[in-house]
């Protein structure tokens, strides 16, 4: 058996690590750059320079000869073969699709970033941090999770910046969250300072510069209102990373862009072909630990395929929604229950998951100080 694994998120890499860790099948991660980009510490790293260290996990120490850098353009389902953009074919016998959803930077590293070295993506990161800090008026499009969470590290880090959320929802982070949540996180941002806007949208966002430094744009909104901003910041534009198999697995992708799944991970019409993370169409709140959770089925049902053994079914995680306000506030919501800060501060607040990450990883947390870090082995 040769499981390739195509994405080097948090998905695909815990997966590699657990079916390296087994050693029952030969396994190939495959992935633009050199390193894991830890996105969910793209926050604190925005703000903080020497959190940048945390944000770069190398695949070299990671999976060592497993690992594969190359971007996959094209598959053949039938043949079991993936074409990289240098022509170089990869066969397989199992595939795991774990490319996730794009969206802008710092949030991500797509587009444009998507093969940057992390030495090039930390002084991108650095330059984007720079030019944060030099800006006195912030203002973020979009009122998810990343918006929210982006809004609270520059409070706390910059507390004189005026800093304010425009969205086109009556409710922020997501719908799943009960009224006593909304109006938690509501009070949290306003002592922190920071103003929301609901119900409302920029309507010449096509005219103006976002996600870098431009002093004294204005904004306008379909609701008359008329704003000043040095450094606007998009959140949203969110798009599933399908190029390489919306061709060939054409059928199995829904119309938001994800890939149907049945109750294995597998991709609908493909017993051979699974999917974890973004990518899939499973409904649930997405949160840190869903990644993983996903990986540990497929690592079982790829085991058990080998032992002609009963598959196990995904459940979706308990629906669990942690909003950080900074390091140190935020709000919770477990199975529709009310927990205040504690929970988020300790699964957000206090490192964005980094030790966490590279402790599951198989990767030593690096030491703080301002080079590029280069992890080691635990």
């Amino acid at each position: 058996m040769h499981v390739v694994i195509v994405g080097g998120g948090q998905s695909g890499c815990y997966l590699a690590v657990q079916l390296l860790k087994s050693n029952f099948c030969k396994v190939t991660l495959i992935d633009p750059r050199d390193a894991m980009y830890h996105n969910h510490g793209a926050m604190r790293a925005a703000v903080n320079e020497e959190f940048i260290n945390y944000m770069f996990l190398p695949f070299a120490d990671m999976l060592g000869s497993s690992f594969q850098r190359g971007t996959v353009v094209a598959m053949d389902s039938n043949n079991k073969t993936l074409t990289l953009k240098s022509g170089y074919q990869v066969r397989y016998t199992h595939l795991v699709i774990a490319t996730g959803e794009d969206m802008p930077f710092p949030f991500k590293l797509g587009g444009e970033n998507a093969e940057l070295s992390a030495a090039k993506a930390a002084d991108l990161l650095n330059q984007y941090r720079l030019e944060l800090s030099d800006c006195n008026r912030i203002a973020l499009i979009g009122g998810g999770y990343n918006s929210v969470e982006m809004a609270g590290e520059i409070k706390t880090a910059f507390p004189e910046k005026e800093v304010i959320i425009i969205t086109d929802e009556d409710h922020l982070v997501t719908k799943r969250a009960k009224p006593a949540l909304q109006a938690n996180l509501l009070n949290i941002l306003q002592q922190k300072g920071i103003a929301v806007i609901h119900n409302d949208s920029v309507y010449n966002l096509e005219s103006v510069i976002t996600n870098t430094r431009a002093d004294g744009q204005v904004l306008k909104t379909k609701n008359g209102k008329v704003l000043v901003t040095d450094f606007l910041i998009n959140t949203e534009g969110t798009r599933i990373n399908n190029g390489f198999y919306e061709k060939d697995l054409a059928e199995s992708i829904s119309p938001n862009g994800t890939l149907d799944v049945d109750d294995y991970l597998r991709v609908k019409g493909h017993d051979n072909i699974y999917a974890v993370g973004d990518v899939t169409s499973v409904e649930e709140e997405k949160t840190p630990c869903t990644p993983n959770e996903h990986a540990k089925v497929v690592k079982a049902n790829l085991i058990a395929e080998c032992n002609n053994a009963t598959l196990t079914a995904y459940k979706a995680v308990m629906e669990v929604v942690l909003v950080s306000v900074g390091s140190e506030a935020g709000v919770s919501q477990i199975c529709g229950m009310q927990f205040g800060n504690f929970p988020t501060k300790m699964a957000k607040g206090k490192d964005r998951n980094s030790s966490s990450t590279w402790t599951d990883l198989g990767l030593q947390l690096p030491a703080i100080t301002p080079e590029v870090c280069q992890g080691s082995k635990v």
